[in-house]
């Protein structure tokens, strides 16, 4: 009986270990691959980038400011009360006092200073709005350019692949072409250098595909095993636009510009608050003021009969202060806010000519990228002609194997030089969109809206 226990026992502890060997191994079992398209991208990265929470939270702190200067725009209303005892009575102090009372204060400058000033937290938001859409463009450009790199780099290890099955099969033939004694060695060993070569290539394109997807998973936060969609075909701008319809529209739609023309507008009411230091200020006071004095004689009011103890009382006034002299500061920041004014102008002028020169410069890009697209499809197509013609001709004697290496080497050149153009232009359609201030609208067009 007890060996039987303790076989039952033995049993119920190799099956509790097989169990937590499969649990263990479950939980360490690779997630399957999720496939990401490039529209699933632009919401990851929307919701969890920490660029664009952080200028979130800028947005965030500008809305507080504003309601900091609002505050100061209402009464402030004090609530204060006080109570004394003493040890002894005397001629000069009570027994005890005690003092209950609220108190009204507001100041205004006389030129409207302080609604000026809250006029400029208005605009301070709207400019941090303007930060927010320009760093949404950027930061989805930045996610769309990794996303096509990705694809490009697959695409180029897809060439190396083929390029080094074609040389081993060639090398294969020039092998059996030497045994029969039909070609010399040194065509043999020109092969297997160029084979060497090709397979070189391989690992650079497979080293650069790991390194595009390091990126790529970085800047979005994605699995390791994760795996890419292919692309929509990227939207082209109509056949009619012209660049300086571009260029306007890059001059009034960039974020980035209009935060600088926003950041203008407020150094300019900064001039109308330095100036307001130059103005009168108001303030207004109001108190109630409920008393209470044992004994009682000590009253700031004659008590009368039957010996009242509580005097209540109310009071207001007016007070307006003017600064003669401040040892030059209301000049030297007057001065200082004219000249930021002056600086920010500048800085819009100047960021004027690099938006209209940005977006010059990918419209050409697009227009280059394109016709290029045509002449090297028709180049890819000869490539691979020529090289089933020349290895024909080789297998019947016809041509070396020199030519076959340069038939490859072409075939190499054309389908590389096809696929940077693809992807150059997919590229420039992208950067046209977001240095003509359209990218968000067309995220919002082609990959967002459901």
């Amino acid at each position: 009986m007890k060996k039987a226990f303790f076989l039952f026992f033995i049993f119920l502890f190799f099956m509790s270990s097989q169990a937590n060997l499969i649990a263990r191994a479950s939980e360490t079992a690779p997630e399957a691959p999720s496939i990401w398209s490039l529209k699933d991208l632009f919401k990851r990265a929307l919701a969890h980038s920490e660029q664009i929470q952080i200028v979130e939270q800028q947005l965030l702190i500008t809305e507080k400011d504003r309601d900091k200067a609002f505050a100061l725009l209402v009464p402030r209303f004090t609530a204060f009360g006080n109570y004394k005892w003493y040890d002894r009575l005397t001629t000069q102090t009570p027994e005890s006092t005690l003092g209950l009372g609220v108190r009204l204060d507001q100041s205004v400058t006389l030129n409207g200073r302080e609604f000026t000033a809250f006029g400029i937290t208005k605009d301070r938001i709207t400019q941090s709005q303007f930060d927010l859409d320009a760093a949404k463009e950027g930061y989805l450009f930045m996610v769309a350019s990794a996303y096509y790199e990705v694809l490009k780099s697959i695409q180029t290890k897809e060439i190396a692949v083929s390029s080094v099955k074609r040389l081993e099969v060639q090398k294969k033939a020039v092998q059996t072409k030497l045994e029969l004694g039909e070609i010399l060695k040194t065509d043999f060993f020109r092969t297997d250098a160029e084979l060497s070569g090709s397979k070189t290539t391989l690992v650079v394109a497979v080293n650069g595909l790991y390194s595009s997807r390091i990126s790529l998973a970085r800047l979005v936060d994605l699995p390791k095993n994760f795996e890419i969609g292919e692309p929509d075909a990227p939207r082209e701008p109509a056949a009619d636009l012209d660049l300086d319809t571009i260029q306007k529209t890059a001059l009034s739609n960039r974020a980035d510009l209009r935060s600088k023309q926003m950041a203008l507008k407020i150094s300019e009411g900064l001039i109308k608050v330095s100036r307001g230091a130059y103005w009168p200020v108001l303030s207004l006071e109001g108190m109630y003021l409920r008393s209470d004095a044992n004994p009682v004689a000590f009253l700031p009011v004659e008590t009368e009969p039957p010996f009242e103890t509580v005097r209540e009382g109310f009071s207001i006034g007016l007070n307006l202060s003017f600064p003669i002299y401040d040892g030059g500061v209301r000049r030297a920041e007057l001065s200082q806010a004219r000249a930021q004014a002056k600086q920010a102008e500048l800085l819009v002028k100047d960021y004027e000519k690099v938006v209209s020169l940005e977006a010059a410069k990918a419209y050409l890009d697009m227009i280059t990228a394109k016709s290029a697209i045509g002449s090297l499809t028709d180049q890819l197509k000869s490539a691979q002609e020529n090289y089933r013609a020349i290895t024909h001709s080789f297998n019947n004697g016809l041509a070396d194997s020199l030519d076959v290496i340069d038939g490859n080497t072409l075939l190499i050149k054309s389908e590389s030089a096809l696929l940077e153009a693809n992807y150059r232009f997919a590229q420039a359609i992208l950067n046209l969109h977001w240095t003509s201030g359209r990218f968000m609208q067309s995220v919002q067009e082609y990959f967002i809206a459901d």
